[in-house]
């Protein structure tokens, strides 16, 4: 396992643990929620995830709405990150709370982190780069 996804595990465990530890009702406490983004709108902060479920549970199949707040934290990659940074179709795990009115479905982020994967550079002597030897005589 290598540091980076210890991080984001260790920074999940922790907040959950914190969590949990205040003798808070039980429908209060942080919840994860992890798929990928389909809508994001920066001026409202809401943002709406579809998780798929596993793939012999197809009826676990959720979309769920959530919102960011100017508290929440954004991280891509082990960055922080501005919310606007997020897009659709990025994977994200986001941890959070349901709100206090009980008639909304919404979860307020507290954390969220999206994975993009990394732009790499072609591996030397690939279709884009220069010949390593000249050709001309």
């Amino acid at each position: 396992m290598s540091a980076v996804p210890l991080t984001r595990v260790t920074c999940l465990a922790l907040v959950t643990l914190l969590a949990g530890c205040r003798g808070e009702p039980q429908g209060d406490r942080h919840q994860l929620i992890a798929g990928t983004v389909e809508s994001f709108s920066g001026e409202t902060g809401e943002l709406s995830i579809h998780n798929p479920g596993p793939r012999n549970q197809p009826e676990a199949e959720e979309r769920v709405t959530c919102v960011i707040t100017n508290r929440s934290e954004v991280y891509v990659n082990d960055k922080f990150a501005r919310p606007e940074s997020i897009g659709v179709g990025d994977q994200i795990e986001v941890l959070g709370r349901r709100e206090a009115d009980p008639r909304s479905e919404r979860i307020v982020v507290t954390l969220a982190y999206v994975t993009r994967p990394s732009k790499r550079s072609p591996a030397p002597g690939g279709p884009t780069s220069a010949p390593l030897f000249s050709q001309e005589k």
